[in-house]
């Protein structure tokens, strides 16, 4: 089993930097963080974080290749005429 992908996987990192980089500029020193309490911002952070990486590596057009080989045996026929 394989991932395949329209681009190269050298694009991972940058989607992972996208999801990190746009959760950076929603939680960091934002108003509504003095209300909210800190360990509740962290798991939001993280969360968010992962699922925007998430949905940028799936732009990519990701596919999954699984190569699943059978063994059939021969089917053996005996013909007897009188």
């Amino acid at each position: 089993m394989s991932v395949l992908t329209e681009y190269s996987l050298w694009f991972l990192p940058i989607c992972i930097a996208g999801g990190l980089s746009v959760a950076l500029l929603l939680y960091y020193r934002s108003a509504a963080n003095q209300i909210i309490p800190k360990h509740i911002i962290q798991i939001a952070f993280i969360l968010r974080t992962i699922f925007i990486s998430i949905l940028l590596f799936l732009l990519l057009g990701p596919f999954i290749e699984q190569t699943k080989r059978s063994i059939v045996k021969p089917t053996i026929l005996f013909l007897k005429d009188n």
